[in-house]
């Protein structure tokens, strides 16, 4: 059976290890075809221990981490996530960043990426400070060489949670595919949910 529960601060750092060769594993696939290094993904995990505002929900089978799902203050998201807002000409301490979600494929289809946008939803409505929650995804192309014959997008799973693209709010992230020689940046598109407080 998989528990899922929301761990911050220094209650993430157990699970470090796990979470780096999870997303690692995960973010391969596509559309993210991600060639990962493991120590920039300790490290990057580490960033969300010290943040002021900052959660991980965990998905787990016994000790084993099959999935998680983040969120952080936008004032305390990836420097181009932040700028991109600032860009935008909106006001970053009235939101709330989704980072990413990840789940081992066997695990899908159970609920379970029902629970991750729950849990930090409340999280994001109870602090009652956050205007709306948002998160971006990486925009691939139709005819990208990993693409899936029988690939379907999470648009359709994100509307029915309320959120919807940001028109021209698009922020940039530089990582390495399988396929390439070395990091070159991707386009990212926004989603962007208000809250009902």
């Amino acid at each position: 059976m998989v528990q899922v529960d929301r761990v911050s601060g220094a209650d993430v750092l157990p699970w470090i290890p796990q979470l780096a060769a999870l997303r690692i594993r995960v973010f391969a696939e596509f559309p993210y075809c991600y060639d990962g290094d493991l120590d920039y993904e300790k490290a990057y995990l580490q960033t969300y221990t010290k943040a002021k505002d900052a959660v991980l929900v965990l998905a787990r089978e016994g000790e084993r981490v099959v999935g998680v799902s983040t969120g952080v203050a936008m004032q305390e998201a990836q420097p181009e996530v932040l700028s991109a807002i600032r860009q935008f000409g909106w006001d970053p301490q009235s939101l709330f960043y989704f980072g990413e979600s990840v789940l081992l494929p066997q695990f899908r289809g159970q609920g379970i990426g029902k629970q991750f946008m729950q849990k930090r939803v409340e999280w994001a409505q109870l602090r009652g400070i956050y205007q709306s929650v948002l998160f971006c995804a990486v925009v691939q192309p139709e005819d990208h060489p990993d693409r899936p014959v029988d690939y379907r997008g999470l648009e359709g799973f994100w509307s029915r949670w309320g959120f919807e693209p940001v028109p021209n709010l698009v922020c940039h992230l530089a990582w390495k595919e399988r396929r390439s020689a070395g990091e070159f940046k991707h386009a990212l598109q926004f989603w962007k949910k208000d809250l009902i407080h």
